[in-house]
């Protein structure tokens, strides 16, 4: 496997750090910077109103209603996009493209500005079951370099010193951000799946 390119030079994930993620163990003690970041009142989760949530893929509705047990009509809002918005996201997250069909975006509701799954310590979902653009932000994957997208009200943004940093505050790696971003492509007909 070729190596990642870290866009800032950061530290590497430490082995030990690898594994527990692997295991689905976090690498740090004390509340997730998300939790904290949502009990300070801000974060991704939530907007003004009349801002919508990340957009979703068939399959990540798929997974919400299976580990929720609603609806897609409960969690999904569905608007208009025009053709300027969509260059514009599809030039920000190249692996958005596809996210935009006949002109509509299938969208996580967020009512009153806040993510209805969303709950005071984080997201209410597994981390499974949580929309694949959720869990790849705010990094940006570019084959196989990673950089991050303007995120003004990210605490962990804030509070990393690198990617590498900020990778282990969002209890992730380089390397699952890499696959994230392929099933992401593969959710939206850009590549067809690894056999």
């Amino acid at each position: 496997m070729k190596a990642l390119v870290i866009a800032d030079g950061s530290k590497p994930l430490s082995k030990a750090e690898k594994l527990s993620i692997r295991r689905g163990l976090p690498i740090s003690l004390g509340p997730s910077v998300c939790g904290r970041c949502v009990a300070a009142g801000g974060g991704c989760c939530t907007s003004e109103p009349g801002i919508f949530g990340p957009p979703l893929t068939r399959a990540d509705e798929e997974r919400i209603a299976a580990a929720t047990g609603l609806t897609p009509r409960k969690f999904v809002h569905v608007r208009s996009v025009d053709a300027e918005e969509q260059r514009a996201w599809e030039e920000d997250v190249p692996s958005a493209k596809g996210i935009v069909v006949r002109g509509k975006v299938r969208s996580l509701a967020r009512p009153d500005g806040r993510c209805l799954l969303l709950t005071e310590r984080g997201c209410s979902l597994p981390l499974d079951a949580r929309p694949l653009q959720c869990r790849l932000f705010p990094f940006v994957v570019r084959g196989r370099s990673l950089t991050v997208q303007p995120a003004g009200e990210c605490l962990a943004v804030r509070e990393a010193d690198g990617i590498s940093s900020l990778a282990r505050q969002l209890r992730t790696s380089a390397q699952e951000l890499v696959q994230l971003d392929g099933q992401l492509q593969e959710e939206l007909g850009q590549r067809t799946p690894k056999a």
